[in-house]
């Protein structure tokens, strides 16, 4: 009989955070091979939530039981008080002598993240799954962090084996948070590693930053990347024409620390100086772009290699990248960003690389030293460019091109015994041990 195991986690389908949802999806597909059956306690109420992608449900596994509990949101009450105001001309043009008091219950409110509401609902709903199944194991895996507080309060009541996974850093970088809001984010830390029985996360960089700061506890802490499932992409067919342009590709959200400004210079650069390449390629931005970097386009004369994509659901996104000649990672350099910004680059996964490499596609990486920029060079998978290193960038693309349009594809020799190991199943089996081990 198989053990059960308690995956709480907040993202699930067919309301979703991509790579939070695959790695749960393809755990939950391989785990019972392993001797582990599932259980998922996920949210069913969240009005914050930043995408649905229903086609996701069909990957749920049927033998897995999903069990959904409400949330309150706080943020979600805060924007409604915004409306009130709003329409309430009495709040117009009026000094905000609260506002240290409630940007104090803000970060009270928001600690460890905006989902915290969820916490009472799913601890009560963890206690009484555990007291009908008698679960060997619970597994909580962020972002959000608030999956790991559950994680904690269970871990006290229910006194069972606890993993955790970081697949993001516990901070929510970016945010600007207080010194009252670090204390007690570093806190709660401690509260998680003290407690878990096992730690995994998704980059050695981060692995080793928990280690320096729990010396005592590395023993628990490992890294398991992210992988990616090669069935995901069997029914794709590479739908290309042949003879076209050049085809780029970058899939997913374009933002401050996605920034493809140093691109854009490049490609400039590349257009003014080889104006006979300018007609040979195009780049495709699909998903979430920031309008902040449309004026960038104009100015370095660009509308015509620019393509603009609406985001598109998962299976969708799998086929413009199986359909590109090369797939782009872009990431700002860290001179660009404050501290936690750069941390936030340097331990974080980029769970989209592991798609881009089942995708079997050249991966050009306009990236900083990083978890995304290991795994590209380990596996031979493609290039990696630090974003201000212009005249390299300009070379890349165009021995890329020239190349192109002598041979028609763009080749490559990845390192196949290593893409192996990045397998979902290969990476739910690592995982599986993680739970087999006896504390």
């Amino acid at each position: 009989m198989n053990r059960k195991v308690l995956i709480i986690t907040y993202w699930f389908p067919p309301f979703v955070e991509y790579g939070i949802c695959n790695r749960i999806l393809k755990l939950i597909k391989y785990l019972p091979k392993y001797g582990w059956q599932p259980f998922i306690l996920t949210v069913k109420n969240d009005p914050t939530r930043i995408a649905a992608d229903k086609t996701l449900v069909t990957n749920i596994p049927g033998y897995t039981r999903v069990f959904r509990t409400y949330s309150i949101e706080p943020l979600h009450l805060r924007d409604n008080v915004k409306r009130i105001k709003k329409n309430n001309k009495t709040f117009s043009n009026k000094k905000d002598y609260l506002l240290p008091i409630k940007l104090f219950i803000r970060d009270l409110l928001t600690i460890p993240d905006m989902h915290i509401g969820w916490l009472p609902f799913a601890v009560l709903k963890g206690i009484n799954l555990h007291n009908k199944n008698k679960y060997k194991v619970i597994y909580s895996s962020s972002y959000p962090n608030s999956n790991h507080i559950v994680g904690l309060v269970l871990k006290w009541i229910l006194r069972i084996q606890w993993v955790v996974e970081f697949r993001d850093p516990w901070f929510q970088f970016g945010k600007r948070y207080s010194k009252y809001s670090k204390n007690l984010n570093s806190f709660l830390l401690k509260k998680i590693i003290d407690n878990s029985d096992k730690v995994i996360t998704t980059t050695p960089y981060y692995t080793n930053e928990l280690k320096k700061q729990f010396p005592l506890k590395e023993k628990k802490i490992h890294t398991i990347v992210h992988g990616y499932d090669p069935n995901d992409f069997q029914k794709i067919n590479n739908n290309k024409n042949k003879n076209e342009k050049l085809v780029f590709s970058y899939v997913g959200t374009c933002d401050r620390l996605r920034n493809p400004k140093y691109f854009f210079k490049a490609l400039y650069i590349l257009n003014q100086k080889y104006p006979k390449l300018k007609n040979d390629y195009i780049i495709q931005f699909v998903g979430n772009f920031s309008s902040q970097f449309i004026p960038l386009i104009n100015q370095y004369n660009l509308l015509q290699n620019i393509k603009l994509i609406k985001p598109v659901q998962y299976h969708e996104s799998l086929k413009f990248m199986k359909s590109s000649d090369i797939l782009l990672l872009l990431l700002s350099p860290f001179n660009d960003l404050v501290e936690d910004q750069k941390n936030s680059i340097k331990f974080a996964s980029a769970s989209k690389v592991y798609n881009y490499i089942g995708a079997g596609k050249y991966i050009l990486g306009i990236i900083p030293d990083s978890g995304p920029a290991h795994i590209i060079k380990m596996i031979h998978h493609g290039s990696v460019i630090e974003p201000r290193k212009s005249s390299q960038i300009v070379n890349e693309i165009k021995n890329h091109i020239i190349s192109f349009k002598t041979v028609g594809q763009i080749k490559f020799c990845p390192d196949k015994a290593k893409k192996k190991l990045l397998y979902s199943n290969e990476i739910t089996k690592k995982i599986s041990l993680i739970l087999n081990i006896e504390i």
